[in-house]
This record gives C-alpha cells, sequence and structure tokens, in this order.
C-alpha cells in the first residue's frame, strides 16, 4: 500500500516544540470535492460545524466575529463568493473520513512512534474557505497536521512561548480558542506557504492564523493527544484555580514533581465527583452522558 503523508524521520526531536513542513498525497482526493463536503456537512450533527465571515483582522474577540448571514449548506454552496471559512468538526465520525484520518495518523506514528506513544483523541477537521479568508489568531489543544487538498494558504505559526500563562489557563478552563496577538508575534511567527500536496505540523497550543489565497481553499486537519499534551493541560488547569487563591503556580515543565502531584490532585478530585454522582440520586438524573 502506498503512503499518504511523507515525513521525514529527521524532524522528529520538532515534534509539538516547532512547526515543520510535510508533504501528502491527499491533493484532488475525492472525498474533498465540494459536493461530498456539502454531503458531509448534512450527515453531521448542527454543532459540529461553524461558519464565518473572512474579512477580519488576524486578532479579534469571539464575540466581534461576523456571521456569514447563511445557512451551512448555503455558505459552503456559495463559499467562492462569499467570503467565509468553515470548519466541519469531529469528520472521524464519517466512516469514510475516519478510515482516511486513521491511515494517516498511523503513518504519522510510524514515523514518530515514540512521541505518539500512548496517544489519544484521534479527531479530524476540514476547512473550506473562500479567497483571502482570515482565521483569526488562536490556539489548540491538540497535535495537529494540517494537510492542503486545494487551493492555496499561508498559516503563521508563532512560539506557545509567547503567550502568558494567565491565557492558556483562561484556554483550558473553557474559555475561547481566540487569543490577542501578542504585539511581536507577527514578525516572530514563522510563515509556511501551503499548495496543495504540502502541510504542516502545528504544536499544541502555538498561536497561529492563516491568510488564505486567491481562490477556495480546502484543508484536512488530523490531530491527536498526547500523555504530555494531556498531562499539561491538567497542569494548566490546576494552575488557574490556584492563581484565584492568590498563588503564583509554576508553569507545565518547570517542576517535573509538581506537576505531578497537579496531575494526581486532580485525577483524585474527579474521581471522588464521580463517586458522589454515582452515590447521589438526584445528581444521577442531572448529569449528562
Amino acid at each position: 500500500m502506498n503512503h499518504l503523508l511523507e515525513i521525514e524521520a529527521s524532524l522528529a526531536g520538532n515534534f509539538d516544540r516547532r512547526p515543520f513542513f510535510i508533504r501528502h498525497h491527499l491533493a484532488e482526493h475525492p472525498l474533498f470535492a465540494l459536493d461530498r463536503l456539502l454531503e458531509l456537512s448534512r450527515r453531521l450533527r448542527s454543532d459540529r460545524a461553524e461558519f464565518y465571515a473572512g474579512d477580519v483582522p488576524i486578532s479579534i474577540s469571539p464575540e466581534q466575529t461576523p456571521s456569514t448571514g447563511l445557512s451551512l449548506e448555503e455558505t459552503i454552496r456559495c463559499i467562492e463568493t462569499c467570503g467565509a471559512w468553515v470548519v466541519l468538526k469531529n469528520v472521524e465520525q464519517d466512516p469514510e473520513y475516519g478510515a482516511l484520518m486513521d491511515r494517516c495518523l498511523d503513518e504519522v506514528g510510524d514515523v514518530y512512534g515514540l512521541a505518539l506513544r500512548g496517544a489519544t483523541d484521534r479527531v479530524g477537521f476540514v476547512f473550506i474557505s473562500s479567497a483571502k479568508a482570515v482565521t483569526p489568531c488562536h490556539i489548540d489543544p491538540e497535535n495537529n497536521f494540517l494537510l492542503q487538498i486545494r487551493g492555496t494558504k499561508t498559516i503563521h505559526i508563532g512560539d506557545r512561548s509567547l503567550l502568558a500563562e494567565s491565557e492558556l489557563e483562561r484556554f483550558f478552563t473553557g474559555g475561547h480558542r481566540n487569543v490577542d496577538l501578542p504585539a511581536d508575534l507577527g514578525s516572530r511567527a514563522a510563515r509556511f506557504r501551503l499548495s496543495p500536496g504540502h502541510g504542516v505540523h502545528v504544536p499544541v497550543t502555538a498561536p497561529h492564523w492563516v491568510v488564505n489565497g486567491d481562490g477556495v481553499s480546502v484543508s484536512f486537519s488530523i490531530t491527536f493527544q498526547t500523555p504530555e499534551s494531556r498531562r499539561k493541560a491538567v497542569v494548566h488547569k490546576v494552575n488557574a484555580r490556584l492563581r484565584k487563591t492568590g498563588v503564583r503556580p509554576k508553569p507545565p515543565g518547570a517542576s517535573p514533581l509538581r506537576d505531578a502531584f497537579k496531575v494526581l490532585g486532580f485525577e483524585a478530585v474527579r474521581s471522588a465527583h464521580r463517586l458522589w454522582r454515582s452515590l447521589t440520586p438526584g445528581a444521577r438524573t442531572t448529569v449528562q452522558p
């Protein structure tokens, strides 16, 4: 079986540390034709899509992000002219897209096996964007390989060290993914121009924004969590609670021992809550699956 991805094993040391180019063989894949993506959008749950106007600055609060004024289906149908961007989430729930994502991520694991040991939560996204559409600066909680299928786009990726710890804590305790653009991020961000057959690795919580090219763009994002990314997320959550009490907590990685205690404490509290819900009839009826 031919490989879908071309990933240099020599770049394994950059995984989840620095962005880097990869190549792939998914350009013009029939699953990413607009008519097939329109069918996919109809099969997904209504809350598994976001779509917004693309004529926005690279730094904008979620409350100010304008809608397209169209339905999801209308936005995809008119993507060549409506100046919008669309993301279809959890596309792995569809058997065909899920199988394709798994095949790609299995190949990532073949190259970076040690880095991906214990990886979970495989999730796929499809991005559909009009010409010149902008996706504002934001962060994501997953390790991401973004594969360009159709059209071109430029993704700007900054180092997560440019973000304040309080901003990361806000995000991991339910805050929106959009982040304020640090004053010097534009000059310090790495720039990757993607065309069909190219892709890029985006490390967890690396701030990034996207500017689409002159035509419609389609991209496939394959993501996953590692034990390390899950630990960091928990430490950020615990740190957010500690900060509210006036403590100035150490960031993830500054003290592995403290991180371990934070994770153990978090899991103990969560287990206690689960036990309480299982023993409390009133709680049992209100907890959602």
